[in-house]
C-alpha cells in the first residue's frame, strides 16, 4: 500500500532488506505459509540462513477432480528445495508432519507439532434439544470450507427433522458466490464473527464444520472446550481431535458429494439418537482439551524449542 508502483520483485527486495536491516545476530525469522512467503523465502534462503528461518506449515490445497481428491504440490514442494536452509517446520497437528517425513525423508528432526493452546470454558454449552434443533457453522465462507455444501445438508436433514436449523457464523471471501446460499429453507447467516464467544456457542446443540482441507482448526478445539459437540470431516488433522463416538461425529471424506451429505446427516441423526451418549462425547471432549492444548502444555513445548536451546 505504501509503494504501490513496486513489482514482486522490488517488493521482494525491500522486504530483504528491511529483515536485515532489522535482525539482530541471535534474531530468529518466522514465516507463515503464504504465496509471498513461499516465493520470498525460495529467493533469499540463502542470505536470511543465519536467522535460522522458522516456517509454520499446517496444510496442503485439495481440489477434487471426478470424485477424486488431488493435492496441490506448491506448499510440499517448497519443503523438498529448502528443508536444508530451515531451522524448524512448525505444525499444529501430527498428520502432516508423518505426510512430509515419510515423503522427504531427511532432516526429521527439523518437524515439530505444537498443539495449539486453548484456553479452558468454565461454563459447559452442552444443550442438544433443550429448545429447538440449532446447529452453528462458524468459519470463513470460502470455498476451502465448502459452504455450498450448507443447503444439500439441511434438505436432506429436515427430511427426517422438520425443524432443524443451521446457523451460519464467518466473513464471506465472495459475495457473488454465495448470494443464494442462504435461500434454503432452515439455513440463516448471522454475519462475521472474531472470537467464538460472539457467536453464543451455549445457544445451539453442536458445532457442524465443512472443509475441503484443513489443519487442525482452532474453532472445533474452541467448541470441544466448552462442550460444544462437534460433526466435522475426516480431513487434515481434524481426526487427532475428533475420534468418531469417543470426541466427537467424524465424517468420512467422500468424493461423491451425495454421499458426503448423507454421512453429515447420519451424523446429525446420531448426534440427537441419543443425548445421553452425546453428553458424553462432550465430556470427554472437554477432556482431550484439558489435558493436550492447555496454556501450560503448550508454554512448555515452546519453551524447549525457543529458550532452553539457547
Amino acid at each position: 500500500n505504501l509503494f504501490p508502483a513496486l513489482d514482486d520483485d522490488e517488493r521482494d527486495q525491500l522486504v530483504l532488506r528491511l529483515v536485515l536491516a532489522t535482525s539482530v545476530q541471535s534474531g530468529r525469522l518466522h514465516l507463515k505459509s503464504s504465496p509471498f512467503a513461499l516465493r520470498w523465502l525460495s529467493r533469499f534462503s540463502t542470505c536470511i540462513r543465519p536467522l535460522s528461518p522458522i516456517y509454520y506449515r499446517f496444510c496442503d490445497e485439495v481440489i477434487w477432480l471426478n470424485k477424486v481428491p488431488v493435492t496441490l504440490g506448491q506448499g510440499f514442494g517448497f519443503l523438498s528445495d529448502e528443508i536444508e536452509k530451515l531451522s524448524l517446520v512448525i505444525t499444529d497437528h501430527q498428520k502432516i508432519v508423518d505426510h512430509d517425513i515419510e515423503k522427504i525423508g531427511v532432516f526429521s528432526d527439523k518437524w515439530q507439532c505444537i498443539y495449539a493452546a486453548v484456553t479452558p470454558s468454565e461454563a459447559s454449552a452442552f444443550r442438544v434439544v433443550l429448545s429447538g434443533r440449532k446447529l452453528l457453522w462458524a468459519s470463513r465462507l470460502c470455498p476451502q470450507k465448502r459452504p455450498e455444501l450448507l443447503p444439500k445438508i439441511i434438505a436432506a436433514a429436515r427430511e427426517r427433522i422438520p425443524d432443524l436449523h443451521i446457523c451460519v457464523f464467518g466473513s464471506i471471501e465472495n459475495v457473488v458466490s454465495y448470494e443464494r446460499l442462504f435461500d434454503a429453507n432452515g439455513l440463516s447467516y448471522s454475519g462475521p464473527f472474531n472470537q467464538f464467544e460472539d457467536v453464543n456457542p451455549h445457544e445451539y446443540d453442536a458445532l457442524l464444520y465443512t472443509s475441503a482441507f484443513d489443519g487442525l482448526p482452532n474453532i472445533i478445539l474452541e467448541a470441544m472446550s466448552c462442550e460444544l459437540p462437534v460433526i466435522a470431516p475426516d480431513v487434515g488433522g481434524i481426526a487427532e481431535a475428533i475420534q468418531d463416538g469417543e470426541t466427537g461425529f467424524l465424517v468420512k471424506n467422500y468424493g461423491d458429494e451425495d454421499q458426503l451429505v448423507k454421512a453429515y446427516v447420519d451424523a446429525i441423526l446420531r448426534l440427537y439418537a441419543d443425548p445421553d451418549r452425546t453428553r458424553a462425547i462432550a465430556n470427554t471432549a472437554k477432556e482431550l482439551i484439558n489435558s493436550r492444548h492447555n496454556v501450560g502444555a503448550h508454554r512448555k513445548i515452546v519453551r524447549q524449542l525457543f529458550i532452553d536451546k539457547e
